[in-house]
Order: structure tokens, then sequence, then C-alpha cells
């Protein structure tokens, strides 16, 4: 401070008011650096998340962990290379003996009886493999007339000491109803069963 004439005349150094431009300058700066990289970390989060979407929804949607209704249930009861079925859509059973697939309750008539052993009619096919499109074939066969599902069901659980098993699996053409040859195809790509020509 210097004194001239009585008059007080506070004097400020050039220093100071470097300092005070300096640290203003400093702050804008820090605040652009803050909002910089909260921006930079937006954008990297929401590519971060983007890239996510692509590839790993469609994995969810493969496992039936996304867009369930693609998806079906399937309940079984399997034993090595064979197991009965129900389409959870139309209640259809269907039963695989690992050569033949035999489907119930499409086929009208009623079966002779055989002592005390009941038969119902079914459609039947024969069940093969396409190796090159890896496709399930079927070829009509005349119908028969076999064990009851409820007949085999218990063959499975007292016998052979099998459980209900439940697949939750993708439908092969998601725009078409739920059918047997759908499922087929369906546990097939699943591997509950397998074709020694599959190579």
């Amino acid at each position: 401070m210097s004194y001239q004439n009585n008059v007080y005349k506070p004097s400020i150094s050039v220093s100071s008011k470097a300092k005070k431009l300096s640290s203003g300058a400093s702050e804008i700066i820090d605040t652009i650096l803050y909002f910089s990289f909260r921006l930079l970390a937006l954008i990297i989060g929401c590519y971060i998340g983007y890239t996510l979407s692509l590839k790993f929804v469609p994995t969810l949607e493969d496992l039936c962990l996304a867009r369930t209704e693609d998806c079906m249930n399937i309940q079984l009861y399997r034993y090595k290379n064979t197991f009965l079925a129900q389409d959870s859509v139309s209640t259809t059973w269907f039963w695989y003996n690992g050569e033949n697939l035999f489907v119930y309750g499409q086929v009208p008539g009623i079966c002779r009886s055989v002592g005390n052993q009941t038969y119902v009619p079914v459609n039947t096919f024969k069940v093969g493999f396409d190796n090159k499109e890896k496709l399930v074939t079927f070829s009509a066969l005349p119908n028969r007339c076999i064990d009851s599902h409820t007949a085999i069901i218990s063959y499975y659980t007292s016998t052979l000491k099998v459980r209900l098993e439940t697949f939750i699996l993708k439908r092969m053409s998601p725009t078409s109803t739920s059918n047997v040859y759908q499922i087929i195809q369906a546990l097939y790509n699943a591997k509950v069963f397998t074709f020694e020509n599959d190579k």
C-alpha cells in the first residue's frame, strides 16, 4: 500500500491479477474437461451397449431367454434314443421308439383288445435323417394299433425309472404353429436324440 497526499490508494500487483485470470481460466478448462469426459463415457457406454445387444440378444433368443413367444415348452419321458412327448399347444402325445414315430389322437377307430391289454390307433411314420440338410425326414406308414400313451408312461416311469423332463426349445419357424414334425426337429437340434448316419 502506498500513501500519497494522505490519500489511500490500494495497489494491486500485476502478479495477483494474473493469478485471478489464470485461476478463472483453469476453472473453465476443468469444467470443459469434466463435461468432455462425461460425454465421452456416455458415448462409449452407448457403443458398448449397442454392440452387446447385437451380439448377445440373438444368443438369448436362441436360449429362449428373450422373445419367448418364439419358443415352445415340451415335456417328455426319454430313455436312451427313445422318448414319449406331448405338444403343449395341441396336447398331442407322440412316441419315438428309436425308429418309428407314433402320433396319438389323430386316427379315428377302435383297436381290438387282447386280454386285459388295450390298444389305440395311431398315425405311424418312419423317421429318417437327411445328413446333407441336417433335417429329420418322415415317411408315412400304415396306421397301427399300439399301447396307449398312459401305458407307455407307466413303462417309462415304473420299469425304466425315468422322470418327466421339460425342454424349452426355439421353434424352427416362428410364424408357424407348433406341430409334431417341428417339435421332432427341435428335439433333434437340442440333441435329445440322434441318428446313426448323423456325421
